[in-house]
Formats: structure tokens, sequence, C-alpha cells
């Protein structure tokens, strides 16, 4: 089995082996770069009109597509306090 490779420094990585959700970066800073930039590049396409507010509290999970979400899948995770009511 060959190495997982971090989407983020390209590196590959001995995954931790203490449990929880499966390791998808190698370190916590590369975790923490994705994260930064995706908040950077969802600001850009509000932005430029690319993406809505109201799409993003649509989406249901990371992978899901912003159009045609559900607000009440997201509101009763609590993702979006409110996001039924900002959508009505």
């Amino acid at each position: 089995m060959t190495a997982p490779v971090c989407p983020w420094c390209e590196r590959p990585f001995t995954p931790r082996r203490t449990g929880g959700k499966p390791q998808r970066f190698c370190r916590d800073a590369c975790r923490r770069a994705f994260e930064r930039e995706l908040r950077a590049w969802a600001r850009d396409q509000i932005t430029a009109g690319g993406v809505t507010p109201a799409q993003l509290q649509r989406a249901r999970s990371v992978g899901a597509p912003l159009l045609g979400g559900d607000a009440k899948v997201a509101e009763s995770r609590g993702r979006c306090p409110g996001a039924k009511r900002a959508l009505s």
C-alpha cells in the first residue's frame, strides 16, 4: 500500500493510528492553509457573483453541489442557524 499524499503540499505522509476521522493532510499547518485559502476563494466567489450566500447556506456537505441544496437539512444539522428564515 502506498502512503497517502497531502492535498496541500503534495508530500506523502504516514497517517495517525489513533482513530478518529481519516487523516487528509500531513500536518495541522497544511490543513489550516487549505481552510484559509478555501475561505478566501469563497469570499472572492461571492464578491464576483459566482456564488451567493444563500447557495452556501443550502450546501449540505463539503462535497455537495452549491445549487439545489436543502436549507432545512443545513438548519437541522445546526450549520446555518436561521437559514430557513434567510432563504424565505
